[in-house]
């Protein structure tokens, strides 16, 4: 009964968790100070578990997508570095168009970070022009013909992100 997700994506306290087309059980959970996510593979017999010393894994998805590469004998995810310049044209306040929700892009701790609803995530790159959420899966794509516009990029859903202020004082 645990594993028989009928129609839905849950049994009793299983979870069906789909990764590139490939089925996983597992379950996750955030509790106070910590987190953790596991992922079974039912075919090969692989478990993936990791945990996490706050409530919200930040970069869950890029690890748990690096984990899975690594049990399978393919390349993890490189990251470009010293991005910071390439795109501080885009540091200030946003407003994502669609759901009017505000959201800021600056440098802190030497990292590029997204701060949005109260969350604070740090941004990666995997490619030119891309900042990327490895926690939630936004890529926010910059438009070189317009500095003061991103395109906010989740799960394939593209809305346009106009630049308020650009965050100097």
């Amino acid at each position: 009964m645990m594993s028989n997700f009928g129609d839905g994506e849950y049994g009793l306290g299983l979870q069906k968790l789909m990764v590139d087309g490939k089925l996983f059980i597992g379950h996750g959970g955030n509790n106070e100070g910590y987190s953790y996510r596991n992922y079974y593979d039912p075919e090969t017999g692989d478990l993936i578990l990791y945990f996490w010393n706050r409530v919200l894994p930040f970069l869950k998805n890029s690890l748990r997508d690096d984990l899975l590469n690594y049990v399978n004998n393919r390349p993890i995810s490189v990251f470009r570095e010293n991005i910071a310049s390439e795109f501080e044209p885009y540091f200030g306040d946003y407003i994502l168009g669609g759901p009017d929700l505000p959201f800021s892009i600056n440098k802190k701790d030497g990292l590029i970070k997204m701060h949005i609803q109260g969350f604070e995530m740090p941004l990666v790159s995997l490619k030119e022009g891309v900042l990327h959420d490895g926690t939630s899966g936004i890529n926010l794509k910059v438009q070189p013909d317009n500095p003061d516009q991103l395109i906010f990029d989740q799960g394939g859903q593209e809305l346009v992100a106009n630049k308020v202020d650009d965050g100097e004082q």
